[in-house]
Order: C-alpha cells, then structure tokens, then sequence
C-alpha cells in the first residue's frame, strides 16, 4: 500500500496517544490490510477505547513526514528510530 496514493478518507487506526497529540506517530503497520498509525509506545491497554479511527488525512496534515515511507506491503511495518528516518521490515510474526 502506498500511503502517497491512498485517499484522504482512506481508514486509519491510531492509538489515543496519538489522537490526542500527546505523542507524534512513530510506528506505521499495515496487517491484514488494515493501516494503523501508532505512537511505537508499549502503555497501551488492549482494549478498543484505546484506539480511533480517523481519515488518513488527519494524520498527514498533522505530520508530513509520514509520506515518506512510500509503499508499505502487507505484513511489513515502518518505524522512526532515533537517526529521524523510517525503517521498515517484516513484522516478526509475518516472518514466521
């Protein structure tokens, strides 16, 4: 999936960290077709209250730089690590 080809409206689940601005997207996967933006924290509780859905122009407005992924397949994730660029590999479990 190309994130710069998607449309505006294109479903997007974010965690409330990053709904809130309390903390910028810093882990993009996309799973089963689902695109999830999420702020690479681990405080979250599994719960659904804990994540929105939001148009993925929302987040693109809010932080650019998230185009800069480009395509992410199925199974892979995309990660901003400490250097300020997005890395991406396989999800662990995909690769098994």
């Amino acid at each position: 999936m190309d994130l710069e080809k998607l449309p505006s409206n294109h479903k997007t689940y974010i965690c409330k960290h990053v709904f809130n601005t309390d903390r910028p997207v810093a882990y993009v996967v996309v799973e089963d077709g689902d695109l999830s933006l999420l702020c690479g924290c681990y405080d979250h509780e599994e719960s659904a209250r804990d994540y929105k859905v939001v148009g993925l122009a929302h987040l693109i407005k809010r932080q650019p730089d998230i185009l800069e992924i480009g395509e992410l397949f199925d199974g892979w994730q995309a990660e901003r690590l400490e250097d300020g660029c997005w890395h991406k590999s396989p999800i662990p479990e995909a690769a098994n």
